[in-house]
């Protein structure tokens, strides 16, 4: 047969043939051909016509079958999300949609579509085109490339769409989208939608994609808040512009923000209850700037029961919100801290913030800080240590105070101190802030009179130290003791008064001894004492406090009844000398300033006739300075 293959304004039998085709009755055959379309020609006609057939007849034998001029075109979308699975609000999310032609014919003027799912906001400049191993970034704008954004859905041109067989993977469209903080939406839901015409049906036709969802986790908000405080207006008589007083007016500023991006702080309120002492002035109250009334009235803010409260609904931003207003200092408050704490609050807020402001009305009450000291002025004679006061010593004393409350006055400072027992004045060294000043009482800063030194300094403002000094001598009869000296510093508005003090340790010190006895079996194996076993016998002691001087100590034990000494055994440590003499032992060890055990050993043997009995052996340790010398002890028991 040939195939004629031409305008449809030719005959049949005018058509030009493309191809003569001839096969016999047994099989099938398959042939195929390439044909132009001439510019101008919008229909062309296909013919087949016999040219001769089996039996001689054209009506029969040249069979057609599986005629492949053109599918409709047949549109697959499908959708996916990058990341898959739950995300925060805030994220971002990537979609891909690709399209593919699944028939035959193209799918004409395609145009891909796809509406801004709820609950998330399109990313500028995120829209690309995919074609092959080319990616094409599109421009926002309705210009002259494929896409664009119209404010609630992308669109883009993806023109007459081939089949598979010329575009494998069809055409990929991809946009990003960032999710919103929005409670009312907990997924976000999308789909595609892909319109072209079937040049075959002559039909609009529709495909969507599949539908993709993402969960929405929301981020938990974080409040951050703080608060301060202003004069606004100065009150009657008050110059001093950076510290408040009675009856001046104060503006409140109240700040809030939330400082988790992408959450959302649901119904969020600042209120402030107006402490004692200060006085709300009504209609000053302003939210985010803006004037509100006292009444509760449906704008953002309100004054009642004594408390100023701002509304601003749901939060999204972290942009900073503010409450303001004004409140006046009342009277009685003069040298008083003023601690104002505010609530800042909200629906799904676990911990509220208690930002607070501390106003300090002036003038301040002044606060003392003061301090003693003692040093030696000069020694007494046959006193070297240059450290330890002792008898007969002039000591210097050292008073000093100062005012630690800033821009606040002590009226009539004064600073005096009686003399304690065991100290001496001595005349005419008094010095007040490091003049001196007479004894008597008179017209200078100050006196000692009735045994008490006093230094007066008059009204103080500044915040310097502040000093009196003065010398005593330490009596007789104070060797070894503690001498406390406690000064008064105080002020005629100075409710309670400093008291310091200094303790002066008056040497030498007393000693203290610590002594013990213990007695041994010579042979290392037995654990009991018999007839005839030799008994090591230890007695040691020490003086327990550092400083001091133990004279001439001695350590003596007279032997009792049931023991022999073993002559040659006595031994001293720390060089002591020990004897023996009408069986009682003597160890002296002179002076001992350190705090070193001292020991005597010697050893005695157990008498017969002792079998069963006890034998206690007490020792002595004294000194010449020791009023009540140790007796250690140890006893012994003599088994058979």
């Amino acid at each position: 047969m040939a195939v004629r293959i031409g305008a449809t304004n030719v005959p049949i039998q005018n058509l030009p043939t493309m191809k003569q085709i001839s096969d016999g009755n047994a099989n099938w055959g398959f042939y195929s051909g390439v044909y132009t379309v001439p510019e101008g020609q919008t229909t062309t006609r296909f013919a087949f016509d016999s040219v001769s057939a089996a039996g001689g007849s054209a009506q029969f034998g040249n069979l057609l079958d599986d005629i492949f001029l053109g599918t409709e075109p047949c549109i697959t979308a499908n959708k996916t999300v990058s990341p898959q699975g739950e995300v925060h609000a805030g994220d971002e999310l990537t979609y891909s949609v690709q399209v593919k032609n699944e028939g035959g014919d193209i799918a004409a003027n395609a145009n891909f579509t796809d509406l801004i799912p709820e609950g998330t906001e399109y990313v500028p400049g995120s829209l690309k085109l995919i074609k092959g191993s080319t990616t094409k970034n599109l421009t926002d704008a309705s210009d002259s490339d494929e896409g664009h954004f119209d404010g609630s859905k992308v669109n883009v041109k993806l023109g007459n769409l081939p089949n598979t067989t010329d575009l494998p993977n069809g055409v990929t469209v991809q946009f990003k989208v960032k999710t919103l903080t929005d409670y009312d939406v907990t997924k976000v839901n999308n789909k595609a939608q892909i319109n072209y015409d079937n040049l075959l049906t002559k039909k609009d036709e529709q495909t969507e994609s599949n539908e993709v969802t993402t969960p929405i986790i929301f981020n938990e908000p974080k409040l951050e808040s703080k608060k301060t405080s202003s004069i606004q207006q100065k009150g009657d008589g008050n110059t001093d512009a950076d510290h408040p007083e009675v009856g001046d007016t104060l503006l409140y500023t109240i700040q809030t923000r939330n400082t988790s991006e992408d959450s959302i702080v649901k119904n969020l309120t600042i209120s402030d209850a107006i402490p004692e002492g200060l006085e709300y002035v009504p209609d000053t109250l302003k939210v985010d700037g803006k004037a509100v009334s006292d009444a509760q009235d449906g704008d953002q803010g309100h004054y009642a029961e004594g408390k100023a409260t701002g509304q601003f609904g749901n939060v999204t931003d972290t942009e900073w919100h503010t409450v303001t207003f004004q409140a006046k200092v009342k009277s009685g408050q003069s040298g008083k801290d003023i601690v104002n704490t505010a609530n800042v609050n909200g629906d799904n807020i676990n911990d509220p913030d208690k930002p607070n402001n501390e106003v300090k009305v002036y003038p301040r009450n002044p606060e003392l800080e003061s301090k003693k000291t003692a040093s030696i002025q000069e020694k007494a004679e046959g006193n070297t240590d240059a450290d330890h006061p002792e008898v007969g010593d002039t000591l210097l004393y050292t008073i000093q105070t100062r005012n630690i409350s800033e821009d606040s006055l002590i009226k009539n400072l004064t600073i005096s101190d009686a003399i304690p027992e065991g100290l001496e004045y001595v005349p005419g060294t008094l010095k007040v802030d490091g003049k001196a000043v007479t004894d008597a009482q008179g017209d200078d800063q100050g006196d000692y009179t009735d045994g008490t030194v006093n230094g007066q300094f008059g009204d103080i403002i500044d915040m310097e130290w502040h000093h009196v000094t003065f010398e005593v001598k330490v009596q007789p009869g104070q060797a070894g003791k503690d001498i406390v000296n406690t000064a008064t510093v105080g002020g005629d508005n100075v409710d309670k008064p400093n008291k310091p003090n200094h303790e002066v340790k008056v040497y030498p010190r007393d000693p203290v001894l610590e002594s013990e006895k213990t007695a041994k079996n010579l042979d290392s194996d037995k654990d009991i004492f018999e007839v005839g076993d030799t008994v090591v016998y230890t007695i040691k002691t020490r003086n327990k406090i550092t400083e001091s001087t133990i004279e001439n100590l001695v350590i003596s034990d007279e032997l009792p009844a049931g023991l022999t000494y073993v002559e040659g055994s006595i031994k001293a440590s720390n060089g002591g000398e020990a004897k023996i003499e009408n069986g009682k032992i003597t160890a002296n060890f002179g002076d001992v300033t350190d705090t070193e055990w001292r020991t005597v050993t010697f050893q005695a043997k157990i008498e017969s006739g002792y079998i069963g009995k006890t034998i206690k052996n007490v020792a002595t340790v004294d000194g010449g300075n020791i009023d009540d010398p140790d007796k250690p002890g140890t006893d012994i028991k003599v088994d058979p």
